[in-house]
């Protein structure tokens, strides 16, 4: 008798583990809606209720040689090109009304049916999230990461995406707290290392292993 009681809890503790387990994996899984700045070209990714969850941006620069210090020189002018982007985005495109009202169009069109917020509601969100984001800029920018590279020696182009979340943010301020910290150094340069580089029509790229979730 007292075995099969046993037996029974054990059944219902994993079958709340695995309940509590599924809701916790759900909970992660975030609706996002992404709107691509049609000036700079930043991409923002937004929750359905208008809050940023990450930004990325990609630039560009010529290839003249194909050298390795050619490739060198074009990545770093294109990280260069990226961040003069997301500058120019956070400080005064972000908090423009015409951006504000397409954002909220934008989130509007693809929220949910019975979505908890009106328009009204996100534009005030909206707002409210571009004035810490543009008082904010300097912060947000240590966070940036490397997403991807592009190297198109046939086209004499280099492509470098940097992405920046608030995850990335929080992992920089972090970092710069335990700076004296190997422990937190080490944990940051490997959870966004890069994969190795593959060849696709004779571009060869390298990309994150979080690109798609920084």
């Amino acid at each position: 008798m007292l075995k099969t009681f046993m037996m029974m809890v054990a059944v219902a503790v994993i079958f709340y583990s695995g309940q509590v387990f599924a809701q916790s994996q759900g909970s992660d899984s975030i609706p996002t809606i992404i709107h691509t700045d049609s000036i700079g070209g930043v991409k923002v990714e937004y929750d359905e209720y208008g809050s940023w969850l990450r930004m990325r941006t990609t630039g560009e620069a010529e290839l003249p040689f194909g050298s390795p210090s050619d490739i060198r020189r074009a990545k770093k002018k294109s990280i260069l090109r990226a961040k003069a982007a997301l500058v120019k985005f956070m400080k005064e495109t972000i908090t423009s009304s015409e951006h504000l009202e397409d954002v909220a169009n934008t989130i509007s069109n693809e929220q949910r049916k019975g979505g908890k917020y009106s328009k009204d509601a996100l534009r005030k969100t909206l707002e409210d999230e571009s004035e810490m984001i543009s008082g904010s800029a300097d912060g947000i920018l240590r966070g940036i990461i490397v997403l991807e590279e592009k190297v198109d020696k046939n086209n004499q182009n280099v492509w470098v995406t940097l992405g920046v979340s608030r995850k990335t943010v929080q992992a920089a301020a972090g970092l710069k707290r335990s700076i004296n910290s190997p422990k937190s150094s080490s944990q940051r340069s490997t959870t966004y290392q890069m994969k190795d580089p593959l060849e696709d029509g004779g571009v060869i790229i390298r990309r994150s292993r979080n690109f798609d979730n920084f």
